[in-house]
């Protein structure tokens, strides 16, 4: 039997976002790409998203393309088997102060790695 989670797109319903926190499907689709990168097993269906769980995510190099998410990569990037590099980190920087040392503090394996490249985005592992 294959277990499956499904998960419907309800950001078109009335008052169910605070108003600038939305994510329009657009955005949505990035970040399911970014984890389907890292093994997720997600496969959209027009406006549903079906999610198979998979036994591991894989580290993987993925882009924190906005603050939820670059969060999002973080926990991903937690739990997955080998190194993650998350890019762009700017969006992360911004809305969550002290990310690695709060996290460090908790026992996470997360370091900063701070490589200037030629476009001015700065990468960290």
């Amino acid at each position: 039997m294959t277990r499956k989670i499904h998960i419907f797109d309800t950001t078109l319903r009335d008052g169910e976002q605070s108003p600038g926190a939305s994510m329009n499907t657009e955005e949505k689709l990035i970040v399911a790409q970014q984890l389907i990168r890292m093994g997720a097993s997600i496969k959209v269906e027009g406006k549903m998203a079906v999610v198979e769980g998979v036994e591991q995510l894989k580290g993987a190099p993925v882009r924190a393309d906005d603050l939820r998410a670059g969060a999002a990569m973080i926990i991903a990037g937690l739990i997955a088997k080998g190194t993650t590099e998350i890019e762009e980190i700017s969006h992360i920087d911004r809305g969550y102060e002290n990310i690695v040392e709060k996290l460090t503090g908790l026992g996470a394996d997360i370091r900063r790695v701070d490589r200037p490249e030629p476009d001015g985005i700065s990468r960290a592992v």
